[in-house]
């Protein structure tokens, strides 16, 4: 009797997570990145199809071809081209923490500047205002009669946020802060408090942080009171709760004032 030797035959590679990235980087628009970004993450994309296509592709292409994709999509993050608007025109566009300088037109007879408004704040009440580009930024010239006094408020506030993912399934969270101080205060301090547990119910206090808060003070702040500050390495499911503080200290009175924007939270989804 003649035995008969059977062919070990190698399972597929599973391809399911390289399917998902490719699925995933589809959705991206060429439009909406520099021309310099899109195309080095075309070229990976073109690649990573070409294994997803290989029947004979290894383990180690595939899963190579995943992070390839995973990485080039957090850089091409830093060539996304955002808008800047002002009065509903365009007026520039540029990529995160890109320079722009904006002007008001002049004023009607009778009235004068009153300030840049954004997301419901006024910004600055220089008819000549330069910032960074933190994302699409509406911008509203706005006045007031000549005679009317423009009180500068007092206030911190998340100006816009951003999540980028990692290939290790983490995430990295930048808060973009922005702050009016009035002339009569003093900044002391100014940064993110942060938590990661559903617990407290409130960050801060009148007095400063809740006890248990995490506080990251800002290294760096620009002239326009405007700086970012990033929460590295949160795990996939995990949301972050972030505010915004200032501690300021008023020129008359020299009492301490703790100033607080509202809770923004953050999913690494």
């Amino acid at each position: 009797m003649t035995e008969q030797k059977q062919q070990h035959v190698p399972s597929a590679i599973d391809k399911t997570e390289l399917t998902y990235w490719l699925e995933e980087a589809g959705k991206l628009n060429s439009s909406d990145y520099t021309k310099d970004g899109w195309d080095i993450f075309r070229q990976i994309v073109t690649e990573a199809t070409g294994v997803k296509d290989d029947a004979t592709a290894t383990e180690h292409e595939v899963s190579e071809a995943v992070i390839a994709l995973i990485d080039g999509m957090i850089a091409l993050e830093k060539e996304k081209v955002y808008t800047v608007t002002v009065d509903g025109k365009k007026v520039a566009e540029g990529v995160y923490n890109q320079i722009v300088t904006i002007t008001a037109d002049a004023p009607q007879v009778g009235q004068k500047f009153a300030g840049w408004q954004l997301k419901d704040k006024i910004v600055s009440y220089d008819e000549v205002y330069t910032f960074a580009i933190s994302g699409n930024m509406a911008f509203t010239a706005t006045y007031a009669p000549q005679e009317q006094t423009i009180e500068k408020p007092l206030y911190a506030a998340v100006a816009d946020t951003m999540i980028i993912k990692r290939a290790d399934g983490k995430a990295n969270v930048k808060y973009i802060a922005k702050l009016s101080i009035p002339d009569n205060y003093i900044l002391n301090e100014t940064g993110l408090l942060w938590y990661g547990k559903p617990d407290l119910e409130n960050l801060c206090t009148e007095t400063g942080p809740t006890p248990g808060t995490k506080k990251i003070v800002a290294p760096v702040i620009s002239s326009t009171y405007q700086f970012a500050v990033n929460v590295n390495g949160i795990p996939a499911g995990k949301t972050i709760r972030g505010v915004i503080y200032a501690k300021v200290t008023d020129k008359e009175t020299q009492q301490t004032k703790w100033v607080y924007s509202e809770e923004v939270r953050l999913t690494n989804k």
